[in-house]
């Protein structure tokens, strides 16, 4: 479910995110937000979700 909305949400501001920021702005911005997801699975696996 949160790789799909990921997923989607990569495909709907990515292009934005390289006219924008560039390849590395993209990059940069894909990484923050595997972060965010990884913290995100392992703090609703602490409490049980």
């Amino acid at each position: 479910m949160l790789a799909a909305v990921v997923s989607v949400t990569l495909q709907c501001i990515g292009p934005i995110f390289v006219r924008k920021a560039g390849f590395s702005g993209l990059v940069f911005a894909f990484h923050r937000m595997w972060i965010a997801a990884f913290v995100y699975l392992a703090v609703s696996k602490a409490c049980g979700a």
